[in-house]
């Protein structure tokens, strides 16, 4: 998970939490760690666009207040590679770090 959020987007206030199956990328400067963290550091805009971006892209996501993880053992090593490509392809879109297509 981290890896994924580190190689894709260096540049981007985001940080990956999970446990087992169950996580989510969390847009935020700064760990969340409880409500008043939360309201703090975390990025309502970025995390929406997150979602209408991924979702424009054939990355079907529940909305919310953080990016839970659209994947299970159900998902074929090509899904999951299309999910890393569209985060990677998002963050190098919002940072500018990425070749304009």
């Amino acid at each position: 998970r981290q890896a994924v959020v580190r190689a894709a987007g260096a540049q981007l206030p985001a940080y990956a939490v999970g446990m087992s199956a169950k996580g989510c990328v969390m847009f935020a400067s700064e760990p969340v760690i409880d409500y008043r963290s939360y309201v703090e550091y975390f990025d309502d805009d970025l995390n929406y666009l997150a979602w209408l971006y991924h979702m424009n892209h054939g990355v079907f996501m529940t909305p919310g207040g953080d990016e839970q993880w659209p994947l299970s053992l159900a998902h074929t090593d090509a899904e999951l590679d299309h999910y890393i490509a569209v985060f990677e392809q998002f963050a190098a879109d919002v940072t500018g770090s990425g070749p304009r297509r």
